[in-house]
């Protein structure tokens, strides 16, 4: 019912518009504009018929992104019913009614950029360079390390070949239980430096995994503990043989090394004392090597300190160097004030020296005034002691005697 009637308010039918034309061209010239005027106007909805034209308009009307949001709740919003007492005389309390919040409009954001950001992010990027550039170096040092380890290790596995094998030249018997146990060892440090040889060229390499897959680690230490435990019960089987079997086999072995002794003496000599020269060297070398390491980890501390000092000085000197354009701007604020109060002295200066001038004027100009006035007096005195002396009169004119008591 309430959109039917709001359709009949705006819409008539074809004979209501033809008796209203007629209506219309009785009216006079006036109101015919007046209606004009008054058909832009805003107004309330009425029961007389709109012209075609504010139709028009109101089917045209297009709606712009801006405007002001829908209200929340349409309890408080005019709707037909309010506009139908509106236009019988119902008096709305206007202050209960929604009023559409106004679009707030966004000012463009000023840049928060300054001259001392700039120079603190300018420092800030200097600081991440050089930690970027220690890190990478440091970086290079650590990718270093298991190549460097990989070669040490190749170093020591041929050193311990060459221990065992001057440890066997040694033993005459190749088939003795020494000679068996020195083998085994032999062979499980072999394997045991191989597998890490193996372990540190993965790291070199960048294959990583092998450190949480222990299985093969497992397995070798398995085939070796295995290794060992055969040649430990081979050899104590050997142990249980009967004497006369020991004897029998280690006979010709005694003699030979009998035989090889008396020709080898001199020469093991000179070798055992090679190597206790050797041993000593070493010794000495360990213990220039503790000395070092103990003046590396004093020389560490030392380095550790002094980069401590160096960021505690790299600060300082930022917050000197913040201080310094602080007070670089004071001073530039100081001497414009300067300047300021130096040109106001000057001014203050000419004014005063053109008072003085303009007093000296008016001082020349009043001293020539009152040799005017006095000349003036002294003659007017004159003529008046001789209009007296002409015409001797006793009683005198008033006039007269104001204007000498004015002269005098």
């Amino acid at each position: 019912m309430k959109i039917e009637n709001l359709s009949s308010l705006v819409t008539f039918s074809e004979s209501d518009r033809s008796s209203h034309g007629l209506d219309s061209v009785r009216q006079n010239p006036k109101e015919e504009s007046n209606d004009n005027h008054s058909g832009d106007a805003f107004k309330t909805p009425c029961f007389r018929a709109k012209p075609n034209s504010f139709v028009l308009k109101r089917s045209t009307y297009s709606r712009f992104s801006d405007n002001s949001p829908l209200p929340d709740a349409f309890n408080n919003v005019a709707d037909e019913d309010t506009w139908f007492k509106l236009n019988k005389g119902f008096i709305a309390d206007l202050d209960s009614l929604q009023i559409s919040p106004a679009r707030k409009f966004q000012s463009s954001r000023s840049s928060d950029i300054t001259p001392k950001n700039h120079e603190q992010q300018l420092l800030l990027n200097d600081r991440l360079k050089t930690e970027i550039s220690e890190l990478q170096r440091k970086s290079l040092l650590v990718r270093e390390i298991p190549e460097m380890l990989c070669n040490s290790v190749t170093n020591c596995k041929d050193a311990y070949g060459d221990i065992v094998l001057v440890m066997q030249s040694y033993i005459a018997d190749k088939k003795s239980c020494t000679a068996k146990l020195l083998a085994s060892i032999c062979e499980i440090g072999s394997d045991l430096f191989s597998s890490l040889e193996n372990h540190f060229a993965k790291a070199t390499n960048g294959e990583m995994q092998f450190v949480k897959n222990n299985s093969q680690i497992q397995e070798q230490r398995k085939v070796l503990l295995e290794k060992f435990n055969s040649t430990v019960k081979s050899l104590a089987t050997l142990h249980t043989s009967t004497p006369e079997v020991e004897q029998a086999v280690n006979c010709p072995a005694i003699c030979r090394h009998k035989d090889c002794m008396l020709g080898e003496e001199s020469t093991c000599r000179e070798d055992l004392s090679n190597e206790l020269t050797e041993i000593k060297k070493c010794k000495g070398l360990e213990k220039e090597m503790e000395l070092n390491n103990k003046l590396l980890e004093a020389s560490k501390q030392s380095y550790q300190s002094l980069e401590r000092d160096y960021y505690q000085l790299k600060e300082e000197r930022d917050s000197l160097s913040q201080k310094v354009s602080s007070s670089s701007l004071k001073l530039a604020l100081i001497t414009d004030e300067k300047d300021d109060v130096l040109r106001e002295l000057e001014l203050q200066i000419q004014r005063r020296k053109n008072l003085e001038e303009e007093i000296k004027q008016f001082s020349v100009a009043f001293a020539c005034r009152q040799k005017n006035l006095k000349a003036f007096h002294s003659e007017f005195k004159s003529k008046i002691e001789i209009l007296k002396s002409q015409n001797p009169v006793s009683v005198q004119h008033p006039a007269l005697l104001g204007v000498e008591h004015w002269i005098c």
